[in-house]
């Protein structure tokens, strides 16, 4: 008989770990991880700022044909980031790149201080 699972799912890739300690490392407040802000949408967002409504959406596998690089994977996103702008949050989007070189923790901390 197959063990049953009794951890809650883990969410994210190496991508979102290495955004996580960069935020820590800025001294950016606590984000929310794979927050649904837009009920009744099932729609996840990778860091949710609900105190200043700020979402960072991190997009990982431009090379290796990732959901997010699929037709349908891009335009579904497309519709979440819409919808979420249209809800009057700060939608940050950040690829592979700007992850590696730290450079959307500068465009987090603006929209942070946007709202401050």
């Amino acid at each position: 008989m197959a063990k049953r699972k009794t951890s809650a799912p883990s969410y994210g890739s190496h991508l979102e770990a290495r955004a996580k300690l960069l935020l820590t490392a800025a001294g950016l407040p606590e984000a929310k991880r794979e927050a649904r802000i837009l009920a009744p949408r099932r729609f996840r967002f990778d860091f949710a700022w609900d105190k200043y409504k700020v979402v960072l959406e991190v997009h990982g596998g431009q090379y290796t044909r990732g959901r997010h690089q699929t037709a349908t994977g891009f335009a579904k996103d497309r519709v979440k980031m819409n919808l979420a702008q249209l809800a009057g949050w700060i939608v940050i989007e950040a690829c592979t790149e700007h992850v590696k070189s730290g450079e959307f923790v500068e465009w987090v901390e603006a929209a942070i201080e946007m709202r401050r």
